[in-house]
């Protein structure tokens, strides 16, 4: 199929004057008005995330938004590994900009501002190089690109394009977005003035307004998960499979595997069930290695992979000694439990289940909110242990998970131990339904319900 055809193909805008209406969804995620406000910047826009958690789509909505103010044909899409595009590889990019200027345009290069948007660009060989030579031209260009792998883009942009972008991370949906886009954005608006910095300590007509419905809608995020699309699929067995067939196969099988030479790939995937089988459990490297017959090298190896590919999230061991931390077990998470529970074929929440799924869930969403703080998120064992220690430079805020209706003592002695060994007054005890605070020896551990402090740090 000659270029220019396919090029056609994929920007169907350019005759209709609009984007296709089955390639937009009804629903906005946040993430949109910050990726549209960067437009006017002159840097090149990166959006990285997982597959299935709605790049391409923002994609196309940025798109559509744009050719309301601006001739369709300035705008320019194409998907680095659509098979159509394979006999013009070898420089991929010039190839289509020659096309689209001299036979779309039919205008030089240094006319009129276009936009470029290129969706999955790792799949295209030197990309960074391109896009640098092109930006230090001064050509009147603004690139956006899309990645499903974060470390791919991230490791060639450090490496050329320093200065020349801006990278938006596009995650599984917390439970505060997947609440405003299932149609309960009153609810989920209602929390947003509230975080770890600003704990309500008593219960209030306006926290527990909307407990009921949050415990209803906690429960079934916790089954299904936070990709976007699994507000349209009521059926949790064929929703499942989507997400073995479009994220797990082609993940694994697909995009780790040629990206980074995976010479077998069935054992990453045992790697991620076993992760995903004892999520938010404390694994070493030898271990893993024994279980799986692969070197530990490999297990390293994979796990970055994994971790790279935001399948996985790593908690590294609490401590002032760097060495420690580094050579110690690491706790793995999975990053979104929908695809937890797929990959075990967990199909309901049981009691013996939802512990585990309930840390691994309050662990995505606590590191994503130190990330987006520039703090870090790492559990403590020595004698004790403590779930979680949210910290940066000289405050540090230890946090334990409870998932219970009902707490003893015996319940804050870990806390309390940990707040006295480092000198601070404030720990986080996350219960299942309590909101409270404890007082003891001059130290306070405020008690907060699973479903609010998911809301806090969304």
């Amino acid at each position: 199929m000659p270029l220019l055809n396919v090029l056609h193909a994929q920007n169907e805008w350019w005759m209709t004057d609009k984007v296709p209406s089955v390639l937009l969804k009804k629903i906005k995620r946040k993430e949109f008005d910050r990726a549209y406000k960067l437009i006017k910047d002159e840097r090149i826009l990166g959006i990285i995330g997982p597959r299935r958690t709605g790049k391409t789509t923002i994609i196309y909505q940025i798109i559509d938004t744009l050719i309301k103010n601006i001739d369709p044909k300035r705008v320019l899409f194409f998907c680095a590994d659509d098979p159509a595009l394979l006999p013009y590889k070898d420089e991929l990019l010039e190839n289509i900009l020659k096309t689209y200027y001299e036979d779309v345009l039919i205008e030089p290069r240094r006319g009129e501002k276009v936009y470029v948007f290129i969706d999955e660009i790792h799949f295209m060989d030197g990309w960074e190089l391109w896009l640098k030579r092109y930006f230090d031209l001064g050509y009147n260009i603004k690139f956006i690109i899309s990645s499903s792998s974060a470390v791919h883009l991230s490791k060639k942009s450090r490496e050329s394009l320093v200065g020349r972008i801006f990278e938006i991370l596009l995650l599984p949906l917390s439970i505060g977005d997947y609440a405003a886009l299932s149609g309960k954005k009153e609810m989920s608006d209602s929390f947003i003035d509230l975080d770890l910095e600003n704990i309500p300590i008593k219960p209030s007509i306006k926290l527990l307004r909307y407990e009921e419905e949050a415990k209803i809608l906690l429960n079934n995020y916790l089954l299904r998960g936070g990709f976007p699309e699994v507000i349209y699929n009521e059926d949790i067995l064929l929703w499942q499979e989507k997400l073995i067939s479009d994220v797990v196969k082609k993940v694994l099988y697909r995009d780790i595997t040629q990206l980074y030479n995976v010479r077998i790939p069935s054992k990453l995937e045992e790697l991620f069930v076993n992760i995903a089988a004892n999520t938010s459990g404390t694994f070493s490297y030898s271990s893993l290695s024994r279980n799986l017959g692969i070197s530990i090298e490999a297990v390293i190896n994979y796990i970055s992979y994994l971790e790279a590919s935001y399948l996985i999230g790593e908690l590294k061991l609490f401590s002032k000694n760097a060495r420690k931390s580094m050579r110690a077990n690491r706790k793995y998470f999975t990053m979104d439990c929908g695809l937890r529970n797929a990959v075990i074929r967990t199909t309901s929440l049981t009691g013996e289940n939802v512990g585990h799924l309930v840390e691994s869930v309050i662990q995505k969403h606590t590191c994503v909110y130190a990330r987006a703080r520039g703090m870090t998120l790492s559990y403590y064992r020595e004698k004790r242990e403590i779930d979680m220690v949210l910290h940066l430079r000289d405050m540090i805020i230890p946090i334990e998970v409870k998932y219970q209706t009902s707490i003893s003592r015996s319940d804050y002695k870990n806390l309390i131990s940990f707040m006295e060994q480092y000198k601070l007054d404030m720990g986080i005890l996350i219960t299942r339904d309590l909101l409270d605070m404890y007082e003891a020896n001059g130290k306070h551990v405020q008690l907060i319900p699973t479903w609010l402090f998911l809301m806090m740090v969304s």
